[in-house]
């Protein structure tokens, strides 16, 4: 989906929408949930909306320069290079990451009350007889080596790694040092 008023070159690629075909003067209706994630903000006191410091003025009616500035952003496509400010936008609060030791009936109690009392039992029974998989710590596997064969004329591929939201940084460098420091990565 793309916002020509604001930019035609940004668009926004992840967000879930409800497709609904009633008679509507509205071509489009947004919800409460998709203007905070991408940090739209509405200004009722001058009747305008901000996105990415760019401000325009309500608008109701789909005039010629909306459907031309539309029909523009559908020819426009660019690289993602430079849209760490736009990322940000897009960034859902994360937490330390937590590596507690599961705790089995409590898992099953709160997640599996759609079971019966005997499909929870073995559950439970299976859960246990595999718990080094669920008390929090990382392991080294044992099992027997195991090769991966490629494709003949099969090519490496490299893509550009995914960028990390400026607000999540302090996350990702805490969980990064901790893999360091357990063994798991190297410096």
């Amino acid at each position: 989906m793309k916002f020509p008023e604001f930019d035609a070159n940004l668009s926004v690629n992840s967000h879930d929408f409800l497709v609904f075909e009633p008679k509507c003067s509205f071509d489009l209706i947004l919800g409460n949930d998709f203007l905070v994630k991408i940090g739209l903000k509405i200004h009722l006191d001058t009747l305008e909306l901000e996105w990415l410091g760019k401000k325009i003025p309500m608008n109701s009616r789909f005039s010629k320069d909306r459907l031309s500035a539309a029909v523009d952003s559908c020819l426009v496509e660019r690289e993602d290079d430079d849209l760490q400010n736009y990322l940000d936008c897009f960034a859902v609060a994360l937490g330390d990451s937590t590596y507690d030791e599961m705790n089995v009936d409590q898992a099953i109690r709160e997640n599996c009350a759609h079971l019966t009392e005997s499909q929870q039992k073995d559950l439970r029974s299976l859960l246990f007889k595999h718990f080094k998989l669920f008390d929090g710590t990382l392991h080294t596997y044992n099992g027997p080596k195991m090769d991966i064969e490629l494709q003949d004329g099969a090519r490496p591929v490299h893509r550009r790694a995914y960028p990390t939201p400026r607000v999540h940084l302090k996350t990702f460098k805490t969980e990064l040092l901790r893999l360091v420091e357990i063994g798991v990565l190297e410096k």
